[in-house]
């Protein structure tokens, strides 16, 4: 089966060489799935919202996706934090490894505060 058709909303990869969010070095780094899963059925893109380990107090609003060892569903070897503003169209091809799943309520959370991020970044330009 395709890795293309594994792909669902919520999950956690690993997106291996994700451009520079703020500084000017590609780093790798878990991105939460934001694209509805009828979307993800053919992708050509796919929507996701980066996290980092370093939350700086500029970063706001952000959420904490804790590591799997205090919520083992979400795989993650450390906890850290998603950036709504981090938000990114990204090929699929690029989403090499699940990690694991991002769980309701904090899914809900980040997916409305980064939606609401792209509309108002929408209304600026």
């Amino acid at each position: 089966m395709s890795t293309l058709l594994k792909i669902r909303q919520g999950q956690i990869y690993w997106f291996k060489g994700c451009e520079p969010l703020d500084g000017n070095e590609e780093k790798d780094r878990p991105v939460i799935v934001l694209s509805p899963n009828q979307l993800l059925k053919r992708p050509n893109s796919v929507l996701v919202v980066a996290c980092t380990t370093h939350p700086r107090p500029r970063d706001i609003p952000r959420f904490e996706v804790p590591s799997r060892k205090i919520l083992p569903a979400t795989g993650l070897s450390k906890t850290c934090w998603a950036v709504s503003r981090w938000y990114l169209d990204v090929n699929p091809y690029r989403l090499t490894e699940l990690r694991g799943v991002c769980p309701e309520p904090l899914f809900g959370q980040i997916f409305a505060a980064t939606m609401k991020q792209m509309d108002e970044d929408q209304q600026k330009n």
